[in-house]
């Protein structure tokens, strides 16, 4: 593929290349990934709901609250 022609000047058509299905295909893997990520944590938030007993749901819900106020700290450049 030549972008370039012999004046000099820039031919950004990619006619005879794959270039144009690079993109398509990089967003198509793009979207299984998270496709496959969001099904993984569905089937891992549903498992892990089973096991803890009622009782332990509001431990679980201060851990929970510490942690993402841990990592907020850490997003806005609070670091420890």
């Amino acid at each position: 593929m030549k972008l370039f022609d012999a004046n000099g000047v820039l031919h950004p058509s990619a006619e005879d290349s794959k270039l144009r299905s690079l993109p398509i295909r990089g967003a198509a893997g793009r979207l299984s990934a998270l496709r496959l990520m969001v099904a993984a944590q569905l089937v891992s938030a549903t498992v892990l709901a089973q096991l803890p007993k009622p009782a332990d749901f509001g431990v679980s819900a201060i851990i929970t609250t510490l942690g993402l106020l841990l990592v907020s700290f850490g997003l806005n450049g609070l670091r420890a």
